[in-house]
């Protein structure tokens, strides 16, 4: 467990207490060879599992994360290791009775916007759903099981890959044959379908990932 103060002043300072983890999905996938032999990771059809149940369940709560990400993914210890949600800061409620959201200006993360957010950064006001959190959860699947490739490429240039998912560029699909030798070929059907304007919620999302053989 590690804590953390949230004010300064030793009077009115609280403490939050957080589980500790090992490194986040960004890190590991980024430096495979260091945490292979580290952590004790279930197979990666669990992993995606675990990412989709999790996510399934903040959208069960009325809320949408807005900030999906490798990076807000953790690994928490443990044998094996389960997959944590984390870095609730932009998430917010839907709009009562709807799957829907509205900001003023665009946030998040460029890397890991949905296309309609891209389309929409010039708006006055910009809406979203639910589904903005699927399409950025598709690509997190992408980048673990590539180990660190984002599906619309672009690396160390955001506006190029902001530009690529806006425009559909998969220029990250040519590493399919990594996901060949996984066994997880089934995985780009889904994907697609994850990417697409007509993307499935999470419960479609946690039956793929318990189901698929191919």
């Amino acid at each position: 467990m590690c804590f953390c103060l949230t004010s300064s002043s030793a009077l009115s300072s609280s403490a939050l207490a957080l589980e500790k983890c090992i490194t986040s999905i960004h890190f590991y996938c980024r430096h495979s060879l260091l945490y292979n032999e580290m952590i004790p990771m279930p197979s990666d059809r669990e992993v995606l599992l675990q990412m989709a149940e999790g996510l399934k369940y903040i959208h069960s709560q009325g809320l949408i994360h807005r900030d999906v990400k490798p990076a807000n993914l953790l690994i928490s210890y443990g044998d094996p290791a389960v997959i944590k949600w984390a870095d609730f800061g932009m998430t917010r409620a839907v709009v009562s009775g709807s799957k829907t959201f509205t900001w003023s200006k665009l946030q998040g993360t460029e890397r890991w916007l949905a296309p309609e957010l891209v389309a929409a950064s010039q708006k006055e006001i910009i809406e979203g759903s639910t589904k903005c959190d699927i399409f950025a959860l598709g690509c997190v699947f992408f980048f673990f099981l590539t180990k660190g490739i984002h599906p619309f490429g672009g690396e160390g240039d955001d506006y190029s890959t902001k530009k690529n998912i806006e425009d559909n560029k998969q220029t990250g699909i040519d590493r399919k044959l990594t996901l060949h030798q996984t066994g997880l070929v089934w995985f780009f059907t889904f994907f697609v379908q994850l990417i697409s304007r007509f993307r499935k919620g999470p419960f479609r999302i946690s039956y793929h990932t318990r189901h698929d053989k191919t």
